[in-house]
């Protein structure tokens, strides 16, 4: 009877010990706060549609209809509202939440074309942080259901600088974003270094990552660089040159002597012999 149990237990293993929990330690481990989601989505699943009956039926249709729809006459279009964009971004996009953002309730803004009738024709210099953010959202919106997302943006090139100087800027805050506000903002940067194609938004991200980056430095930074940095140097003069240049041909076609990456002509000329002195320092003591 013994060798009997033995070989039983031989075959089924070691007995596995069980753990039982008390009544307290399991309502702990039940109400125990669940970790932060790091996805853009509470909703993760790409495969998500609309239904029409959904579209039909969603609360926001109201607002559509009398703010930003398609049908209606330009002459009845309401003023702007910058409280209403905050109101959206706060109760339809979780802005004020530490919960990212419902897949459905983005899907139904970025339809109803709330981009391209709303957000980008009244975005500004002065756009408050809801408005930015709610563009970010509804553009990356379009990268993931593989929309022309850049369409909207060119109906108005002039404010395209403008918009990635408001992205730009939330570099330098995004300690106090929430994570799924930085994780759009990274999305959102991502695929713009994924749309070298286009004409407008290459000059935008390209400023992050080749010569023309060296003009956000303060002169005595840029002079010190320079130095170490001799091959840069004589590469940096020479974009000096050419800009000094395109600065006098469009002064002279009326331009009014556009400015070139933030600097004015005298700025750049200054650089240029702060460079070219740079340089020379760098020559004698070698």
């Amino acid at each position: 009877m013994i060798g009997k149990h033995i070989a039983q237990m031989a075959q089924d293993g070691p007995p596995t010990k069980r753990i039982r929990m008390s009544n307290d330690s399991l309502k702990q481990f039940l109400n125990k706060p669940k970790r932060q989601s790091s996805h853009q989505y509470s909703n993760r699943t790409n495969s998500y549609t609309l239904t029409v009956k959904e579209l039909a039926t969603d609360k926001l249709n109201d607002l559509v209809k009398t703010t930003w729809s398609p049908d209606l006459p330009k002459d009845a279009l309401p003023a702007f509202s910058d409280d209403l964009v905050k109101r959206l971004y706060l109760e339809e996009l979780n802005g004020g939440s530490s919960t990212p953002p419902i897949l459905k309730r983005v899907m139904i803004l970025e339809f109803s074309q709330y981009l391209e009738r709303y957000l980008w024709p009244n975005f500004s210099a002065t756009s408050s942080h809801e408005h930015v953010m709610s563009i970010i959202l509804m553009a990356n919106e379009k990268f993931r259901e593989n929309s022309p997302a850049w369409t909207s943006f060119h109906s108005r090139p002039d404010m395209i600088p403008v918009f990635f100087e408001a992205i730009f800027s939330l570099l330098a805050r995004r300690a106090s974003l929430r994570l799924h506000e930085r994780l759009a903002h990274l999305v959102f940067l991502i695929n713009a270094f994924q749309s070298l194609e286009d004409d407008l938004v290459r000059p935008q991200v390209l400023r992050l990552v080749s010569l023309p980056l060296w003009a956000a430095l303060s002169p005595g930074r840029l002079q010190l660089e320079m130095h170490h940095h001799p091959d840069w140097a004589r590469r940096w003069r020479h974009a000096l040159k050419k800009d000094q240049k395109a600065a006098a041909a469009a002064a002279k076609r009326g331009g009014g002597g556009t400015k070139s990456k933030g600097k004015t002509k005298e700025e750049s000329r200054t650089e240029s012999d702060m460079v070219s002195s740079s340089i020379d320092l760098n020559n004698n003591n070698n």
